[in-house]
């Protein structure tokens, strides 16, 4: 292959990235964030969880609802059941880099309260560091505990399990 060839392709593929990026809006977003997803790691302001802990959490969006699943045997072992451990109004702005989330506590003691974060959608993996409730948008994703970062790290879930209804 020529080296003319090699910039060629190079610009056709820089050239492709732009339009998709630019063409991407909030709403592309949401859509690609659906579903439900199984924790892989979480890194709680620089500690990292067990995986015991992990496997007993899983977050589920739904249109602009973040929620935080616990979930709990059920009386047939192939069944177990869900309590929603925390949930949020998803606010996202992808015009950043990193694109940025807000999650605000929708009802109860912290209702109006909001967590800072930053994610990145990879395919069938969604990494997401957050602040503590108040405090600064993450600037990279790792679990920092100076600065009260979290870091989760979620596969998409393809619908392993039965599951008792919220």
């Amino acid at each position: 292959m020529s080296f003319k060839s090699v910039i060629l392709a190079m610009f056709s593929l820089l050239l492709f990235c732009l339009l998709g990026c630019a063409g991407s809006s909030p709403v592309d977003h949401f859509k690609g964030l659906q579903g439900d997803w199984e924790l892989v790691s979480f890194h709680k302001h620089g500690r990292i969880v067990g995986a015991d802990a992990i496997k007993q959490l899983t977050v589920s969006i739904r249109q602009d609802r973040f929620q935080m699943l616990e979930k709990k045997p059920g009386t047939n072992p192939q069944e177990f059941e869900i309590s929603i451990a925390e949930e949020f109004v998803l606010q996202l702005d992808s015009s950043k880099s990193p694109a940025e989330m807000q999650l605000v506590f929708p009802t109860g003691e912290k209702q109006g309260q909001l967590c800072r974060a930053i994610y990145v959608l990879e395919g069938n993996e969604l990494k997401i560091c957050a602040a503590k409730i108040g405090k600064a948008t993450p600037t990279e994703f790792i679990a920092n505990e100076k600065a009260a970062w979290s870091l989760y790290v979620l596969k998409r879930n393809e619908g392993t399990g039965k599951r008792k209804s919220l």
